[in-house]
């Protein structure tokens, strides 16, 4: 996806939507061939070699004789296809008072902002996508963060339970705070079956059996508000990431070890 985005942006540089003239001679330039992996479109591109492809199409052409110097560069610029590219190397010939190495640090300079840019259009598709695999995660296990928080403060034994295991897992994790083994998503995913958190839907067969059960499918309009509220915030919450709600679990923990160590003290002192 990311190589895809770059790819597109280029284009849109060159005005080239179809990768069929200069979006397509810069991709096959041999400098760009070589940071493809098994003939994928790389997926980054260093702005030094952006410059150098840049200026090499512009001046190895037929047509371009003599654009090795300054003037005849600028010359075979003007005679480009009308593109965001053409506009911007015009400008930087324009100002650059002759000076060849002065326009490759514009262009290099130009497409890192570019690419800062494509960037933030990456990330900011990337979170939709997790937001969106985050609802569907959380509507389909019913993950209903109003419905858990409800729970646990309602239930002091569950609510012991929770934070006994949150400690074991925080006191038991990697330095790096990260264990993507499968062995380790098979044992969190046993603790939430034992802890036995109110999430998953029970169908209403039998209502009166289920009107005390969280898990229980809504009944009428509030309820199903209350519901989806709760599984937006369940997947908002989700797309923070692991490794922020880890550092928020061991900051709790730490607070609460914090909280011991005056009692402690207490009973060294009685002694």
């Amino acid at each position: 996806m990311r190589a895809k985005s770059l790819e597109n942006a280029i284009k849109k540089l060159f005005n080239d939507p179809g990768k069929e003239g200069k979006a397509k001679e810069f991709y096959e330039h041999p400098l760009i061939k070589s940071l493809m992996d098994d003939k994928k479109p790389p997926s980054y591109i260093p702005a030094k070699t952006f410059s150098r492809v840049l200026l090499d199409m512009i001046t190895s052409t037929p047509a371009a004789a003599g654009a090795r110097t300054f003037n005849g560069a600028r010359v075979v610029i003007s005679h480009l296809k009308e593109s965001e590219i053409k506009g911007t190397l015009l400008c930087f010939f324009n100002t650059a008072q002759e000076d060849l190495a002065h326009v490759r640090k514009d262009i290099e300079d130009w497409y890192d902002s570019a690419m800062e840019r494509v960037s933030g259009w990456y990330k900011r598709k990337i979170q939709w996508i997790i937001l969106g695999i985050s609802l569907g995660i959380s509507g389909l296990f019913n993950a209903d963060s109003f419905t858990i928080v409800n729970t646990l403060w309602r239930d002091n034994a569950l609510r012991a339970s929770v934070v006994a295991s949150v400690e074991a897992r925080v006191r038991n994790a990697s330095p790096s705070g990260q264990n993507t083994s499968s062995q380790s998503i098979d044992e969190i995913y046993a603790e939430l079956q034992k802890l036995n958190l109110p999430i998953g839907w029970v169908m209403r067969d039998n209502p009166k059996a289920l009107q005390d059960d969280p898990r229980a499918v809504p009944d009428d309009i509030r309820g199903w508000v209350y519901k989806v509220l709760g599984i937006i915030v369940t997947a908002l919450a989700a797309t923070q990431g692991a490794g922020f709600w880890f550092d928020i679990m061991k900051r709790f923990v730490d607070i609460r070890g914090e909280g011991k160590k005056p009692e402690e003290g207490k009973k060294d002192s009685i002694r």
